[in-house]
Order: C-alpha cells, then sequence, then structure tokens
C-alpha cells in the first residue's frame, strides 16, 4: 500500500508538475484546468473583463444607474482565485481524475467588497429616488380653502439591493436590478379634510399685524395662506403651521431694516472712578425666526395681532454696568511741551488731543494712535502750516499730531505695558527734549502706515484722558493697579554726525529778498533708550531698548525771490545724503534753535 502511495504520488507530480491548474477546474464557468497559473490569469481576465466594464445596471421605472466598480466599492482578486484553483485538488485527486475520468471542479471568484462604499453609492440611488409624502396644499378661492396635490411619498429598500449588488458580482450577472421602493402616505387622510377646513378658516378671518415699537406690518390672508402648511403636533393633532423659509423671505422685505447697532456710552475719570458723561444705548436685532412661532400660535388661537420678536444687544460699555469696565485708577502720565509753537500747530496739538480724550481700550486689544485719532484733514479741523517732506519744506495739514503721538508714547512706556510699534523722527525735534526729557523718547506718526501701537495686555479695559494746557500736553491712562515699577535708564548716544551746509529753498510767496529761517541746524546720533519694568516681587516684567538713528540736519532758509528780474534764483545747498522720505513738523519762528 505505501508503494503503490508513493507511486501515484509520483506520477501526479509527473503529470501534473507544480504551477498548473489541476484538470476539471471551472472558475466563474470559465474552465482553466491543466494550464499554467499565468495563462489562466490572462484568461480569467479577459472572462471578467467585460462584466467588469459594466458590472450591474439598476432600473426604477424610467431611471437607469450604470455603476463602476469603483464607485461599488468593489475589486476582483485574480491571483487568490487562481491559488484556490491551484490547491483545489490532492495529487492523489488528481491521478484518480487521470487515471478514472475527469470531474467537474469549481472554483469561486474572490472577491473584495468595501461595505460602506458600497452602502454609500446605493444611499445615493435612493437620494435620487425618496421622496416624502406631499401634504395637501391649502389656497384660498373665493373665499374658500381647497386642499390639493396631496402626494405619496417613496423609501428605498436599500439593504436588499445592498445584498442583490454583491450576489451579482459575485455571480458575473449584468442581469438589471430592479430597485425595491416602498410607497409612504401623507400623514393626513379625508377624515382631517373638514377639521382643516375649519382651521384655515379661523386663521384667514382677518389680516395679522406685526408690531415693533411704533411701526406696524400687515399681512392679508391671501398671503398668509401661501405660506400655510399642515404638520401634527406632540398630542398627534393637525397643527397648522408655516413654510419657514418661504415665509423667512417674506419677512425680510416686509419688515426690511430696523436693526441698530449698540451705542457706548462715553466715559472720563471721576476722581474716584470712572463715569459716564452720555448714556449708553442698547442695540436691536430683529428675530425673524423667533417671529414665526408666536406666528403659528396667533393663527391657532384667533390672535390678530403679535410682537416681534427681536434680541437686545448690550454695548461693550455700559453707562448702567460701569464697574464690569474694571477701571480701578491712575496707571501713568505722559507729558510734553510745546513752548513757542506757531499758533497752527498749537491748535493742530489740541485737535489731535482732543480726539484721542476718552479712548476706551478693551482688554487685550492692541492700541492704535492713527485709528484712535482718525484722519488727519482740514474737514476733520486740522490747519495747514510747514512740514518738511522728502528733503523739501512744504505747506502741509497736521503739523504738531506727532507732539501727541510722543505723548502718548511717554504714557504708555511709564506704564510698563508692551509697545509694539514705535518709530522715531529722522531727525531731532527740539520740542521733544523740553522740560528735561532725554533725547529718543518721541514716536513719529505718518498716515496711513507709520504708527505707534501698544497692547493692553491686562483682563480689564483701559481708559485714556488728555489735558492742554499753557503749552503743556498730558496724557492719563487709567486702568487695573498692576503693581509695576517703571525705570527709564540712562540713554545711550554714540556716532555723532555734524549738520550738514545750509539750505536755502525758493519760495515764490514770500517778498522779494525775504529769508526766512524755517529748520536749525542738529548733529546726527544713535540713540537708546532702555526701560525696565518690575512687579512688585522685584521680578523683571519686561525689559525694552528703544533706537533712534537721528540723521543730521542743517540750517534751512526759504527765501523770496531776487529784486533783480534777471537774477538766478537762490543757489541750493547740496542736501542731506540719505533723504527719509517722511513728513517732519516745523516751527517757522521757534527759539532755541528748537524744531518739530
Amino acid at each position: 500500500f505505501l508503494l503503490a502511495t508513493i507511486g501515484f504520488a509520483a506520477l501526479g507530480r509527473e503529470l501534473h508538475p507544480d504551477g498548473t491548474i489541476p484538470s476539471g477546474v471551472y472558475v466563474a464557468g470559465a474552465f482553466v484546468g491543466e494550464m499554467e497559473v499565468d495563462d489562466a490569469h490572462e484568461k480569467l481576465s479577459q472572462h471578467v473583463a467585460e462584466f467588469s466594464s459594466n458590472p450591474v445596471t439598476l432600473q426604477f421605472r424610467d431611471s437607469t444607474w450604470n455603476p463602476t466598480m469603483a464607485e461599488l466599492g468593489a475589486e476582483f482578486d485574480l491571483r487568490q482565485t487562481l491559488d484556490d484553483a491551484s490547491f483545489s485538488q490532492s495529487r492523489m485527486e488528481r491521478v484518480q481524475v487521470r487515471l478514472f475520468g475527469e470531474s467537474r471542479t469549481d472554483v469561486p471568484l474572490r472577491l473584495r467588497v468595501d461595505e460602506a462604499q458600497l452602502e454609500r453609492y446605493v444611499a445615493s440611488v435612493a437620494d435620487d429616488i425618496d421622496r416624502p409624502p406631499e401634504i395637501p396644499e391649502l389656497t384660498l378661492s373665493d373665499g374658500g380653502v381647497t386642499l390639493s396635490n396631496a402626494q405619496t411619498g417613496l423609501e428605498t429598500r436599500q439593504a436588499p439591493l445592498v445584498e442583490e449588488i454583491r450576489q451579482a458580482l459575485f455571480d458575473l450577472d449584468s442581469s438589471a436590478i430592479q430597485i425595491d421602493v416602498v410607497e409612504t402616505e401623507p400623514d393626513f387622510d379625508d377624515s382631517d379634510v373638514e377639521l382643516i377646513k375649519e382651521m384655515v378658516h379661523d386663521a384667514l378671518g382677518g389680516p395679522l399685524v406685526i408690531r415693533f415699537e411704533d411701526q406696524s406690518w400687515s399681512i392679508e390672508p391671501d398671503r398668509i395662506v401661501e405660506f400655510l402648511t399642515l404638520g401634527r403636533g406632540e398630542d398627534d393633532e393637525v397643527r397648522l403651521g408655516f413654510r419657514e423659509d418661504d415665509l423667512i423671505l417674506y419677512l425680510d422685505e416686509l419688515i426690511g431694516h430696523i436693526d441698530r447697532a449698540p451705542q457706548n456710552a462715553t466715559i472720563a475719570w471721576g476722581g474716584e472712578s470712572v463715569v459716564a458723561t452720555s448714556p449708553s444705548q442698547n442695540g436691536i436685532q430683529r428675530d425673524l425666526h423667533g417671529t414665526i412661532p408666536r406666528m403659528e400660535e396667533a393663527i391657532a388661537s384667533g390672535e390678530r395681532e403679535i410682537d416681534l420678536a427681536y434680541d437686545v444687544i448690550r454695548p461693550n460699555i455700559d453707562s448702567e454696568n460701569l464697574h464690569e469696565l474694571r477701571i480701578d485708577g491712575w496707571m501713568a502720565q505722559g507729558q510734553s511741551a510745546f513752548w513757542n509753537s506757531d499758533p497752527a500747530r498749537a491748535h493742530n496739538i489740541g485737535v489731535a488731543a482732543g480726539y484721542l480724550d476718552g479712548t476706551v481700550i478693551p482688554p487685550g486689544h492692541e492700541f492704535s494712535f492713527n485709528q484712535a485719532v482718525g484722519e488727519i484733514s482740514p474737514e476733520r479741523g486740522y490747519q495747514e502750516g510747514y512740514v518738511i517732506q522728502a528733503e523739501e519744506t512744504v505747506p502741509g495739514v497736521g503739523g504738531g499730531v506727532c507732539q501727541v503721538s510722543t505723548t502718548v508714547f511717554r504714557a504708555a512706556f511709564f506704564s510698563g505695558l508692551p509697545i509694539t510699534e514705535r518709530h522715531p523722527h529722522a531727525y531731532l525735534v527740539g520740542f521733544y527734549e523740553l522740560g528735561d526729557w532725554p533725547v529718543g523718547f518721541d514716536a513719529a506718526i505718518f498716515q496711513p502706515h507709520t504708527d505707534f501701537r501698544f497692547v493692553n495686555s491686562t483682563d480689564s479695559y483701559m481708559l485714556m484722558h488728555t489735558h492742554v494746557a499753557e503749552g503743556m500736553l498730558y496724557v492719563n491712562l487709567y486702568g487695573p493697579d498692576l503693581g509695576y515699577s517703571v525705570e527709564l535708564g540712562e540713554p545711550t548716544v554714540q556716532n555723532r554726525t555734524d549738520p550738514p551746509p545750509d539750505m536755502e529753498i525758493l519760495d515764490e510767496s514770500l517778498a522779494p529778498g525775504q529769508r526766512r529761517q524755517v529748520e536749525f541746524a542738529k548733529p546726527g546720533m544713535e540713540v537708546t533708550l532702555p526701560r525696565t519694568v518690575t512687579n512688585q516681587n522685584g521680578e523683571i516684567v519686561r525689559q525694552d531698548y528703544f533706537y533712534s538713528n537721528f540723521q543730521a540736519w542743517g540750517n534751512r532758509f526759504l527765501v523770496g525771490p531776487s529784486p533783480d528780474v534777471d537774477a538766478e534764483s537762490p543757489e541750493e545747498a547740496p542736501a542731506p545724503e540719505a533723504p527719509s522720505g517722511e513728513i517732519i513738523e516745523v516751527d517757522v519762528d521757534e527759539p532755541d534753535e528748537s524744531t518739530d
């Protein structure tokens, strides 16, 4: 027996070497017996190719869907299928087939199906087919209400359809699959009709009026019925409602814009706490979605008037709740002197300071000088004076505003708060050293891009108060008590350079031969101004170094035309080598050679 077994096994290996499919093997109806595996793979690929190009067809009434294998999440694994076929018979069975005749062996196709993808595709087909039942439409005609156009709904039986598609893929069956759909009836029947007509008749007994303050809007019955719909309440009672999306569009056009923004109170420091100098006002925002339930209640109860629903929006600075600002007291002060400024410059300082007075800085907010002071223009009260722009002295609006930005810088400096943007002037400005202030303690602005900014890094509001008196400008900051100690260090001055030669500039507005000095010579230098901020425990909170690079600046004179009409214009001295492109304020009649 052992010898016979070994002989049969040897004969099986000889008759059917490794790498061939046994005799009598079929895969999905295709005969692959006694074929090399690679040849069998090629034949099987051709066998399933046509099916794979159009695997299944789905039909419902006049609609047809022809998904791809990828859309169904399906893929044939021919290699694994042929592995199964290769081992579908043992060696002994192979010899028996050869000796005693062939018997058929069917090997199923290996199919990988992404069930989630298949279910998603079936759901997308269902979306094309399914529809909810249509409840009757209400129409008003000749004073009577009619109900019409009720329609059954459709619902696809998705789970059986998924199974049918899966089986068709295994069987390579491309026959059309008829989609099974269930009809769903509307939630209303003939017994409800008379009740509904009675309800609608009561609801349309007159116009529905919506009120808000001293305004009102009326909706006539023939418009109301356009938006009515039917439903059932929690008690399964028939209820009238509205098609919300359509009604919202109508109400939006009917009522129009009635919203108003909240108005903040204006505040000032009252000595011990902040006080309101003008009251705040709540804002109003209409709520059309909230108005619809009120309309539904009205038509159910027979009411003919309702109040418009709206939301009240509180201002950030509420005059009734100023304690919420948490402004505890004085934080820091900035000072600067503008003695002997010409009238236009002094006027502009007062205008800009007035715009800043009462500025409130919310917690975490970055203060911007340009935003807070607003546009610098004649329309906002600023006067024209001489400014230097791109190395040329010309008339300009707003000379003196940098005095205000400099003073705000000093207040922010001594508050100990983070300063996020500060620009020095291109040249030394004598005004900013008046009152024994160190050189380099200034901040230039040039709208719209050059700004001064600092951050209220506290969790409380801050208030800015400005005051002008006797040639002095004061900027006070009020807010929380941070317990900071701020030290102004000794400025570091280096790389001094001498002023350039004097320059004369022709001014046709001056009398012939008239000469007027508008700038006084200043040396150039680099200045570093240190600040150290410590807390109550003596720990350093912030260490800053404010750097300035002042260019050398020469005497400048405006001169009138030459008395001799044939004489040439005054020859200009050479300009400084590095023009700044900034506007620098100037004072034409300043003593002590101070410039701005």
